[in-house]
């Protein structure tokens, strides 16, 4: 349990490195234009983890290469579900509304 958390540490550091790179992203091009590079990045980490790992390095690679995607994802979702609400009532973006 140790390892498989040591080796998946490497997810939360690489997140917070990247956020200010790729929340220009969103800013500059929108919100949409920036969700379909944010599923396709952890779609290759997660495809790149169905190879059998024998070492630890590799273990390792899969988390350095989700960890971006899933901050992607997380700098651009904000925006369409706030501009779903309606203007009168905006509610922070959680999973119940009332």
């Amino acid at each position: 349990m140790v390892a498989a958390g040591l080796c998946a540490t490497p997810l939360g550091l690489t997140m917070p490195p990247t956020a200010p790179a790729y929340a220009r992203i969103p800013r500059r091009y929108g919100p949409r234009a920036a969700l379909p590079p944010g599923r396709a990045v952890p779609a290759v980490g997660h495809g790149a983890g169905t190879v059998p790992m024998r070492a630890v390095r590799p273990t390792v690679r899969v988390p350095v290469v989700i960890g971006p995607g899933v901050g992607f994802a997380y700098s651009a979702l904000p925006a369409p579900v706030t501009s779903a609400v309606d203007p009168p009532g905006p509610a922070p973006p959680m999973g119940r509304t009332r």
